[in-house]
């Protein structure tokens, strides 16, 4: 296992590149707080939130205010979230560290540390699979972390188009953010290969990504309509610059059509995301949506 003297097994902590209202913050830190990190690293993207945690008395969070916004940086998201995980990996002493955005929770049915115990020392890393948020109807700001329904990744083109219609291009096995998930990853293993979602270590014959059954990586990528369209104005407004698969380049040309009409752009947001009773018990039925409630996750 790890030579760091502070280290011990199953320990880990967890570092986020962040943009989010105070509230959502506090929920954030909370949350994995209650599942058990022993050190949030949390690299604000700007000032007033950091400034609100250094001066509240940060417990177990070490605030770190990301410089580079400043220095003209800003727009390359990627770039900045390995930047900061790799910062957060060198402060780390604990054996693992998870690297989320402020829109990822993590849903655990035993004790985080319990479940990384269980993979010796040839696992690098343990990837858990994205489950996507979805409303049964819109939400109003906080209350979007409130849903118990998530979309799961899905191989099934008819089901796909029965659902989202002429949308379904815009999504990749049935998910419009990502379909890789996140890694918890070993702290004191060289990386060759950085990433935010599943880094690939210097050494060789260890195992990446391992997966477990006791967890599960909620994505809630949409949230509020308020918030979705201030996620992607700042896309269009090359505010924020991130790595776009095919299926979310074609997202952001039918927002950019939609955003200067707020009915049209409500309408696509309610589309890709609030599943009405037809589509809701298709999904059910068919296996796509599942039901967690993050309330319920497996505290320390």
């Amino acid at each position: 296992m790890t030579g760091r003297a502070e280290a011990e097994e199953g320990r880990w902590s967890l570092v986020s590149t962040i943009r989010a209202p105070i509230a959502r913050l506090e929920r954030f830190v909370q949350h994995y707080e209650e599942l058990g990190a022993a050190r949030i690293y949390l690299f604000f993207e700007e000032p007033e939130s950091f400034r609100y945690y250094t001066n509240r008395g940060a417990g177990i969070v070490e605030p770190t205010y990301d410089e580079a916004v400043d220095a003209g940086e800003g727009a390359d998201l990627n770039g900045r979230q390995i930047t900061n995980f790799e910062t957060a990996r060198g402060r780390a002493r604990t054996p693992w560290l998870l690297h989320v955005d402020g829109d990822e929770f993590v849903f655990a049915r035993r004790r985080v540390s319990e479940v990384l115990r269980e993979f010796d020392d040839r696992t690098y890393s343990v990837t858990m699979p994205p489950m996507e948020a979805v409303y049964r109807t819109e939400p109003k700001g906080e209350e979007a972390l409130s849903t118990r329904w998530f979309r799961r990744t899905v191989d099934n083109a008819p089901l796909l188009e029965a659902i989202y219609g002429d949308l379904a291009p815009l999504t990749r096995q049935g998910l419009f953010g990502h379909t890789a998930g996140k890694s918890f990853v070993r702290t004191d293993i060289p990386v060759d290969r950085p990433s935010v979602h599943s880094p690939k270590p210097r050494a060789r014959g260890l195992a990446v990504g391992a997966k477990t059954n006791d967890l599960d990586f909620l994505h809630f990528d949409a949230l509020a309509f308020d918030d979705w369209r201030a996620k992607f104005a700042l896309r269009l407004d090359r505010k924020v610059s991130v790595a776009m698969g095919a299926a979310r380049r074609e997202q952001l040309k039918a927002i950019r059509r939609a955003q200067h009409d707020d009915q049209a752009l409500r309408e696509l947001y309610r589309r890709m995301h609030v599943f009405a009773e037809d589509r809701f018990d298709l999904a059910v039925a068919a296996g796509f949506l599942a039901e967690r409630n993050l309330r319920a996750s497996c505290t320390r």
